[in-house]
């Protein structure tokens, strides 16, 4: 195989290990047959702390990878010149520090020739602050020095490795911000679970899965949500279906809202709401699927919106917010007045006001609308 061709192989190989990291193994064992190398290493490194991070390794004894990172990194006389050079050079250990310096030092007789190690070259891939992430091969004195051949090779290859690893970082920080995600509405009062566009659920959390143990009249046919009322769970799945077209960017209404009875009499308040791409992923970072249908399921009296956040987020007063919060809690326009203790004309007003700050026109768009904000600004108690 010639240099071209195990280049090409090698630049595949390395965006492989950006999304699957294990296969960084595989990487270093490809890059030392083809190079004729005999170890290699892929380090982080704090070199104001000594702290070792990430430490992949090939060809290591497990004991000097332990002794490098508790005592050598220390000593390590490559450190300063891997510090100054600029990120994806290759240096080569002879041009750090000439041999007849490194053959007087403990790193390189207690390490690298204790491991049959005389030829060392290594790259920065990434730098930030005072960390450092390196990438290492060593030779042997029969090996030989690297060839010109060789330089090429790692030349051509180094930034591949640098944006490989700067892929793989990216992945693990939008990994964290979803289970981050995930947790938060975990915590929520009310039920959530968010469903693709054939209705299969991609999340459920603690609330929901309650709900759908707790013999509510809410069940999982299948992959399906359905209660135990045929009429309302045909009526469940048309929202869900509607509402998917219509996050889909397709033809559809704006899912829907239900009030289930179950044969103990508890109250099941039901709204499906699309929820767009641009809106979920902005304040979330979650990958959700196309055609993503979000489904806030409460028993009465159990959602609580913070009457606070909902005037800060759209400039309700008190009396406007605790509507609207009751509003959102499942029960009707005259029980709110009941709640509030005031009359039917006077909540009606107010919730004129209400419909003009968050620019709607029914009772049902502002509900999707206030639990939708609640997904990302966390507005329940």
């Amino acid at each position: 195989m010639d240099i071209e061709e195990s280049t090409h192989e090698l630049i595949a190989l390395t965006y492989d290990a950006a999304l699957a990291p294990e296969k960084w193994q595989k990487v270093m064992a490809s890059l030392t047959q083809t190079i004729g190398t005999n170890t290699a290493l892929l380090r982080e490194v704090n070199y104001a702390t000594g702290e070792v991070g990430l430490y992949k390794t090939l060809g290591f004894d497990p004991a000097f990878t332990k002794a490098y990172c508790e005592h050598f990194v220390h000593l390590d006389f490559f450190a300063p010149a891997l510090m100054r050079e600029p990120v994806g050079t290759v240096t080569l250990g002879d041009h750090a520090l000439p041999w007849e310096q490194q053959r007087e030092t403990e790193f390189c007789n207690d390490f690298l020739l204790a491991q049959n190690n005389r030829y060392c070259l290594g790259i920065t891939l990434e730098r930030a602050n005072n960390h450092h992430l390196l990438f290492a091969l060593q030779r042997s004195k029969q090996q030989g020095d690297f060839t010109d051949n060789n330089l090429r090779l790692l030349r051509t290859l180094a930034p591949h490795m640098t944006r490989a690893m700067s892929i793989h970082r990216h992945m693990l920080a939008i990994t964290a911000r979803q289970q981050w995600a995930l947790s938060a509405l975990d915590t929520l009062k009310i039920g959530v679970m968010l469903l693709d566009d054939h209705g299969t659920p991609g999340f459920i959390n603690k609330k929901a899965e309650l709900l759908l143990s707790s013999n509510c009249g809410l069940s999982m046919s299948g992959k399906k949500l359905g209660l135990s009322n045929p009429l309302e769970s045909a009526r469940l799945q048309s929202f869900i279906v509607n509402a998917a077209k219509a996050s889909s960017g397709h033809s559809g209404t704006a899912g829907g809202s239900l009030r289930a009875t179950n044969h103990l009499g508890t109250a099941l308040h039901i709204h499906v709401i699309p929820l767009p791409r641009d809106t979920s992923e902005r304040p979330w970072g979650l990958a959700l699927p196309r055609g993503c249908v979000a489904v806030f399921i409460s028993a009465s009296g159990s959602t609580h919106l913070r009457t606070e956040t909902l005037s800060a987020l759209y400039g309700f007063t008190n009396a406007e917010a605790k509507l609207a919060s009751l509003l959102a809690d499942g029960l009707s326009l005259e029980n709110a007045a009941n709640t509030l203790g005031v009359s039917i004309q006077t909540v009606r007003s107010q919730l004129k006001a209400v419909f003009a700050k968050t620019q709607v026109s029914r009772q049902a768009e502002l509900v999707a609308l206030l639990l939708t904000d609640m997904l990302s600004h966390q507005l329940t108690d």
